[in-house]
């Protein structure tokens, strides 16, 4: 049966992806998916590709296991982190110091952390830094980290999409077919220098659309706005060239 795939809403027949995923809307990469993505930004600058992939699957790892919350959130975005309990949060930030991870995380992410008050990750700021100021070095860094991640095609935003896209595999919410590019997955650390690390972040950037669509258009994220309208405030943005998306 051609439909069999499919799920009857009324009298519209609607296909796997829209049902699975919610109904898709446009989303665009620098206003919405580029703050939900700057922390790993942050950490792949500080710490390298490979050293901040283990960072992160470390963090999210933890967040799961202390919600209890398997496999509906990847925490791989700012919002992923939004109206954690007190208690989820002092396990976590528990959970990482044992693990010895929790300080280069805080040091990746501080200038985000203070310049940004209401960040969903505030939480794992430490007392000494939460009363220290940003230097100029760091907020230098922060606005560079930003403007490398203005073009979704560049290597530094190939490289958060294709983290954001290993949290999916990671908590079972996402499986690569053999026929498609994304079983081919770690050929895209050698992005953009080989053929099939193209095609590899093609079909990533991609899945990271659909995971927007379906999770962040229900309800819009009170940190991207948040994120742009402080960031007026932190310093001037000025991007040199036309939109992301």
């Amino acid at each position: 049966m051609v439909l069999e795939d499919h799920k009857r809403q009324g009298k519209v027949f609607a296909p796997p992806l829209t049902y699975k995923l919610g109904p898709l809307v446009e989303v665009s990469w620098v206003v919405t998916i580029l703050p939900e993505l700057v922390w790993l930004a942050l950490l792949h600058d500080a710490h390298g590709d490979r050293e901040a992939v283990r960072l992160i699957t470390s963090l999210a790892k933890f967040a799961r296991s202390a919600t209890g919350d398997v496999r509906r959130r990847t925490f791989s975005t700012v919002s992923n982190y939004a109206d954690l309990p007190e208690i989820v949060q002092r396990t976590l930030v528990h959970d990482l110091e044992a693990s010895k991870d929790l300080k280069k995380i805080q040091d990746a992410l501080f200038p985000l952390l203070v310049l940004y008050p209401w960040c969903p990750l505030r939480f794992l700021l430490s007392p000494m830094d939460a009363v220290r100021e940003v230097t100029v070095g760091e907020l230098t860094r922060l606005r560079q980290v930003v403007a490398s991640l203005h073009f979704k095609h560049t290597r530094p935003a190939t490289m958060v999409q294709a983290t954001m896209t290993w949290l999916a595999f990671d908590a079972d919410m996402l499986v690569a077919d053999v026929s498609t590019s994304l079983a081919h997955f770690p050929e895209v650390e050698k992005y953009p220098s080989t053929d099939l690390s193209q095609r590899v972040a093609a079909g990533i950037r991609a899945g990271i659309f659909m995971f927007f669509e379906g999770a962040l258009s229900q309800s819009t994220p009170a940190w991207p706005a948040y994120f742009w309208n402080r960031g007026l405030e932190v310093d001037d943005c000025y991007f040199d060239g036309a939109s992301g998306d």
